[in-house]
C-alpha cells in the first residue's frame, strides 16, 4: 500500500528561483555537505552517492518542474525504494513555502514500525532547511 508521509509549509526567506536551484543543483549541495564528507561523496549530473558504514547510498533527481518541483529516487544500497518529493511555491516578500514529501509501497504494520522515525526524520530535515538556507 502506498504510504505517504509529509512536512508542514516551512516559509524559507529567499525566492522560490534560489530554493529550487539550490536543490536542483547537486554540485550546489556538494558544496553545504562539510569537508570531512566531501571525499566520500561524488556527484554526478543529477546524481548524489557516497558511502556510509560500507554502503553505497544516493539520491538521484528522476523528475524537474523548474520552481515548483524535484522528485528524487534511491540509488545504491538504500533498503527502501521510495520517493523524495521537494514541492516549491513562490510567497509573498521574495519568500519560498517548501514541503517535503516521501511515498514508499508499505504495509500498515511497516508504518506502524517506522512510520514514526520516518516522519521525525523528514520533520528534522525540514526544520534545518528553514534555519540554514
Amino acid at each position: 500500500m502506498l504510504q505517504t508521509f509529509e512536512t508542514k509549509d516551512v516559509l524559507i526567506k529567499r525566492p522560490v528561483e534560489m530554493v529550487y536551484l539550490s536543490f536542483s543543483d547537486m554540485e550546489q549541495l556538494m558544496e553545504r555537505l562539510p569537508q570531512e564528507y566531501r571525499e566520500k561523496v561524488r556527484v554526478n549530473g543529477d546524481s548524489i552517492e557516497g558511502e556510509y558504514n560500507g554502503m553505497s547510498l544516493g539520491l538521484s533527481i528522476v523528475e524537474k518542474h523548474p520552481n515548483s518541483k524535484l522528485v528524487l529516487k534511491p540509488t545504491g544500497d538504500f533498503p527502501l525504494d521510495f520517493s523524495l518529493i521537494f514541492d516549491f511555491e513562490s510567497a509573498p516578500e521574495y519568500s519560498t513555502n517548501l514541503k517535503i514529501s516521501l511515498q514508499t509501497q508499505m504495509s500498515w504494520v511497516e508504518r506502524a514500525l517506522v512510520g514514526g522515525k520516518i516522519q521525525q526524520m523528514l520533520d528534522k530535515i525540514s526544520e534545518s532547511l528553514s534555519a540554514k538556507l
